[in-house]
């Protein structure tokens, strides 16, 4: 069973019981850019760039996987996150997204999010050290257009 596997194993089983956390430490590296399309109409949906932003939570250790996105004004709202976490890079070209859009990170595991904007992973106490790598989107739904779609640039997240 692959590392990615055992995280995705993980995932579903929540509670985590308190135990030991393996990690002190996250790293966090850029593994391709982020792509928004230029912003339109009265609403500057995508005028600031959708982040993916990890953090460890030592106690009660899991992985905090953060997806801020504008929403609010002029009636915009971001009905759903999307997290795709794999453990190779790719490179594959999303035009109906945004001439520049990219999917950097090859999923091995994809998440959803409705309510929110902080995808908690837990971490499992027997996980060895691991490297892999992570992107979000952003679905934004406004009352003066067809739905946007943002995505964050990949990270290479590294635990120790």
């Amino acid at each position: 069973m692959s590392i990615l596997s055992r995280l995705a194993a993980v995932v579903a089983v929540l509670p985590l019981a308190a135990a030991q956390c393996p990690f002190s430490s996250l790293s966090v590296q850029s593994a391709g850019a982020s792509c928004n399309l230029q912003p339109t109409g009265c609403c500057a949906i995508v005028s600031g760039p959708t982040q993916l932003n990890a953090t460890l939570a030592v106690t009660p250790c899991a992985l905090d996987l953060e997806v801020p996105a504008i929403e609010g004004c002029c009636g915009v709202a971001v009905p759903a996150r999307l997290l795709v976490l794999g453990d190779a890079p790719t490179a594959v070209p999303l035009p109906n997204f945004g001439p520049s859009c990219t999917l950097w990170v090859l999923p091995g595991v994809a998440l959803v999010l409705t309510l929110g904007d902080r995808f908690t992973l837990p971490i499992p106490p027997a996980l060895p050290p691991i490297t892999f790598l992570a992107q979000a989107a952003a679905i934004h739904t406004s009352p003066f257009g067809p739905p946007v779609v943002t995505f964050t640039e990949a990270k290479a997240l590294s635990l120790r």
